[in-house]
C-alpha cells in the first residue's frame, strides 16, 4: 500500500510495526502529516482506534483525517466512524478509489486549518 501510495504522488512515512497509539500520535505530530493511515489485521481495531483517538486528542491533532486498512467486518464500521474513523479501505478496495478519497480527505483537513489560521470557523473533519 505504502508503494502504491508513493507512486501516484503521496510523501508515505511508514512507522514501526508494533508502535503504541502514543508513539504513533507523536510521530504523527513531529512529521506534520495531513493524513494518517493504520492497517489492522488483528482483530483488535475497535479497542487499536479507540486507543489512538485519545492518543491524537492528546498530542493536539485531533481532526487529523484518520483511515483504516485491513481485514475489518463491515459491522465495525459505524463504531470506527464514531471514533473519528473517516474511511475504511479493505482487502481488494481499489488504488483508485483510495487515492481519490484520500485527496478529499486531505483537501478537507487543509482547508479546515487554513481558515482556522484566518479565525474562521473550521469546517473540515472532526
Amino acid at each position: 500500500m505504502a508503494g502504491a501510495l508513493a507512486d501516484a504522488g503521496f510523501t508515505v512515512h511508514l512507522g514501526g510495526l508494533f508502535a503504541r497509539p502514543d508513539e504513533v500520535a507523536a510521530q504523527a505530530r513531529r512529521l506534520g502529516v495531513d493524513a494518517l493511515g493504520v492497517s489492522s489485521l488483528a482483530g483488535a481495531h475497535l479497542e487499536l482506534f479507540d486507543a489512538l483517538a485519545v492518543a491524537l486528542c492528546a498530542a493536539g491533532i485531533a481532526g487529523l483525517p484518520l483511515v483504516a486498512g485491513g481485514v475489518i467486518p463491515d459491522a465495525d464500521r459505524s463504531a470506527l466512524a464514531r471514533l473519528g474513523v473517516a474511511a475504511v479501505f479493505g482487502p481488494g478496495t481499489p488504488m483508485e478509489r483510495i487515492v481519490a478519497e484520500l485527496c478529499a480527505l486531505i483537501g478537507a483537513f487543509r482547508s479546515g486549518l487554513a481558515a482556522e489560521d484566518a479565525g474562521a470557523p473550521a469546517g473540515g473533519l472532526g
